[in-house]
């Protein structure tokens, strides 16, 4: 399993709004089927970012996309870790770091 991007930085945001989504690209490149069982955003911060996704398997050279977003609740930069889980051996979680700068104001 090979993961498109380590970080994911997003700017400001308004209190209450969310971003536009940036993308992270799951490749399969082993030689069989990926199964992949959750994809999580984690982290006291979590629940400022939106991670969507139809990932449930990769085929063979396949690839899934996870669209993530913030919407910032609170005054503060936030920041969190996207998991991986599937059964792609060594590389079973895949953390990815995900962070965003201060809210602005409305």
């Amino acid at each position: 399993m090979a993961v498109s991007a380590a970080t994911l930085d997003f700017a400001s945001q308004a209190f209450g709004t969310q971003s536009a989504s940036k993308t992270i690209t799951i490749t399969n490149s082993g030689s069989g089927v990926l199964n992949i069982s959750s994809i999580t955003v984690g982290g006291t911060q979590s629940g400022a970012f939106i991670a969507n996704h139809l990932c449930t398997y990769v085929t063979v050279g396949g690839t899934c996309v996870v669209s993530v977003g913030v919407k910032p609740l609170e005054a503060g930069a936030h920041s969190a870790s996207l998991s991986i889980n599937s059964d792609g051996g060594t590389q079973a979680v895949t953390e990815k770091s995900i962070s965003s700068a201060e809210p602005l104001q409305n």
